[in-house]
């Protein structure tokens, strides 16, 4: 009996192991499979920001709502990347995958840190000169840091399209994103 109940276990270990790993049959289904999961980063990151930015949303509000938004952008995060680290790359598609990965892991960090660091600063009562200047800062670096790690994303992303022959089309969450600034 013991025997039965151990290898039980051990096939539904493997099956939920497999069930997360996905095969990819061309180069494009593993771009847009990679694409997804920023997608899906990126609109939990206009959703935190719209929480943070809404014109009629209190001092308190915004520490709370946004602490908690904050908090599922970053479990969303830590998912994706858990994702994309347990599915092999299609063929040649390492610089892909580790050029994505280092981006997602900047987002993460950046919430721990910096973005963790704004709400803290929004939700003062008062803004002085130096809650501004600090906020200020914390986004131009955030937005060295991340255009570095963009940057070589999209390299990255580029040459796996040209090595496959197809081409990038142009990424609708970056726009929404964009017409959100």
């Amino acid at each position: 009996m013991k025997n039965i109940l151990l290898i039980l276990l051990l096939i539904g270990s493997v099956l939920a192991a497999k069930a997360q790993q996905k095969t990819f049959q061309t180069a494009i289904d593993y771009n847009d499979f990679v694409v997804d999961l920023q997608d899906s980063i990126g609109y939990s990151l206009v959703s935190f920001n719209n929480v943070i930015g809404a014109e009629n949303i209190t001092h308190s509000d915004i520490r709370t709502l946004g602490m908690d938004n904050l908090e599922k952008c970053k479990k969303l995060t830590k998912a994706k990347i858990d994702i994309l680290q347990k599915n092999k790359p299609f063929a040649k598609g390492d610089a892909l995958k580790q050029a994505a990965l280092n981006l997602f892991n900047f987002y993460y960090k950046t919430m721990n840190t910096d973005y963790k660091r704004m709400v803290e600063l929004l939700s003062v009562e008062t803004y002085t000169q130096g809650t501004i200047s600090q906020l200020t800062e914390i986004q131009e670096k955030v937005t060295a840091e991340e255009k570095i790690l963009d940057d070589a994303y999209i390299g990255a992303q580029m040459a796996f399209a040209k090595l496959y022959g197809f081409e990038l089309t142009e990424n609708k969450t970056e726009k929404d994103a964009e017409s959100q600034e």
